[in-house]
């Protein structure tokens, strides 16, 4: 409960500044970003906002963007054989969405983003950000790690969705996204859990 409200109040004190100075205060904080690189980044930055239930992405789009998340929640999500939507990731601000290069394939993006409320982005062309992580330490430094945080991720969900029963990946959805369970229409848990959503009404009745 301390967490959450501390993630909360930090969010909502960041909600106050402009996206741009949101974005520096992240780097700074989080990867000691000096001002001699961020005058490097700033002039790629553009502010972006998204209505709810808003395509920020669609899938086989081309998309070249690096996004950072300053408020809102986001999906990641695609569509199986059947037209189904697969729920495969929450984001919420302030936060670093998947790199480019993990979202793409053969130049085309392989999921869908939707904002499940309204959202503020910053955006910067992922061509120009690459030419300053071959140049530049620091953003190296901050690109590797927005990296090994997604991968991270990725393995983390596999082996849960492989290995676990529905239960224990409810718990996981909750430890991972404290409160988004009261943010979000239920049906979106369901699809991210593997489950139906009568069945995640059952869960939550037993846990």
């Amino acid at each position: 409960m301390i967490k959450n409200l501390f993630f909360k109040q930090k969010n909502k004190a960041m909600l106050l500044m402009d996206p741009i100075d949101s974005f520096k205060k992240y780097l700074t904080e989080n990867f000691s970003i000096s001002e001699t690189t961020w005058a490097l980044i700033h002039p790629l930055l553009k502010e972006k906002r998204i209505n709810k239930n808003t395509f920020i992405v669609e899938e086989n789009q081309t998309y070249s963007k690096e996004l950072f998340l300053v408020s809102g929640i986001v999906r990641l999500f695609y569509l199986d054989s059947d037209g189904n939507e697969i729920n495969i990731a929450f984001y919420r601000g302030i936060e670093i969405l998947p790199p480019y290069f993990t979202r793409n394939l053969n130049g085309k993006h392989s999921c869908h983003i939707e904002a499940l409320s309204d959202v503020v982005l910053v955006e910067f062309e992922a061509e120009s950000f690459s030419k300053l992580i071959r140049s530049n330490a620091e953003v190296q430094h901050f690109a590797t790690q927005a990296v090994e945080k997604e991968l991270r991720y990725k393995v983390e969900r596999e082996k849960l969705y492989l290995s676990q029963n529905a239960q224990t990946r409810l718990a996981d959805f909750r430890s991972r996204y404290k409160g988004l369970e009261n943010e979000i229409p239920h049906y979106h848990i369901a699809s991210y859990l593997g489950i139906s959503p009568v069945s995640l009404s059952r869960l939550r009745k037993d846990s």
